[in-house]
């Protein structure tokens, strides 16, 4: 989606908190979104916080 390597991405979110403050928290409900929604909303919530993946 990014054309980036993982660990690249995984960095990004770290720093960014999006792997504490979101994907920890909202596990069990993420499971029930498709891939292309959840991808998505952490590019969009990633912008909204002023960092970028690409």
């Amino acid at each position: 989606m990014t054309g980036k390597p993982c660990s690249y991405i995984y960095h990004k979110l770290q720093s960014a908190g999006i792997i504490k403050d979101y994907l920890t928290s909202a596990y069990d409900v993420l499971h029930t979104f498709s891939l292309e929604y959840v991808a998505e909303d952490i590019i969009n919530l990633m912008k909204k916080k002023g960092h970028a993946l690409c």
